[in-house]
């Protein structure tokens, strides 16, 4: 069985290359944007041993729940990076927009942005063809997370590893749920898609900045 990958450049066994990194700006309000970028794609390393992990337990099963716990691992770190992802291609396109760094991200999660009007924000749009995928990420995540019921959900795939998540808003039973069935190859190769996006709009807009915002003092790239 083949065992999908998140293409961040490199293999999780491989060392950091240094052009792997992202050339972005050290000297932000926010912090050091090229420093951020390598923890998203160190994590991104992480995620997809898990994946393997996921994969190899699946093919040789011992422990339901163990399994069900590293699929549910994939999907927490998967809604961590979209969030950075998010909040980095926000940032860069804000300072852009007005000029300077801000010393706030207003667009900080998945949530946030699917609810934003792709014709009045531009990493909005570029994105906009993932928001199907980041809405179902945001519901899976929530759900094992928040949702009482999730806990009864211990199923798992029948051809490959899936995700399941039994997501009802806010455990209110008079609200309608919604079950979760997802071959885990569907939804890494749908965040792979929109980690794909996120660094082409990220590296665009960082060569968008003017010149003082990408060569501030002890900026990462040469």
């Amino acid at each position: 069985m083949s065992i999908p990958q998140i293409n961040n450049g490199k293999r999780p066994s491989d060392r950091l290359n240094a052009n792997q990194i992202w050339p972005l700006p050290a000297n932000t309000p926010l912090g050091n944007l090229a420093l951020k970028a390598i923890k998203i794609i160190r994590r991104i390393d992480h995620i997809n041993s898990r994946i393997e992990e996921a994969y190899q337990q699946f093919n040789n099963p011992k422990d339901v729940a163990q399994h069900l716990f590293v699929c549910e691992e994939v999907v927490h770190w998967l809604r961590v990076t979209a969030d950075e992802l998010t909040m980095l291609g926000q940032y860069l396109s804000d300072a852009n927009r007005l000029g300077k760094f801000q010393e706030c991200v207003q667009l900080d999660s998945i949530g946030k942005l699917i609810g934003q009007s792709a014709a009045n924000n531009q990493f909005a749009k570029h994105v906009k063809d993932a928001i199907p995928f980041l809405k179902s990420l945001n519901d899976i995540s929530n759900a094992h997370k928040h949702s009482f019921i999730n806990s009864d959900v211990s199923r798992i795939g029948i051809d490959e590893p899936g995700v399941f998540a039994l997501h009802l808003p806010y455990n209110n039973l008079s609200r309608d749920y919604k079950l979760y069935e997802v071959k885990l190859s569907i939804v890494v190769l749908e965040f792979s898609a929109f980690f794909e996006l996120c660094r082409d709009f990220i590296l665009a807009e960082n060569e968008r900045l003017p010149r003082e915002l990408r060569t501030s003092p002890g900026a990462a790239h040469k």
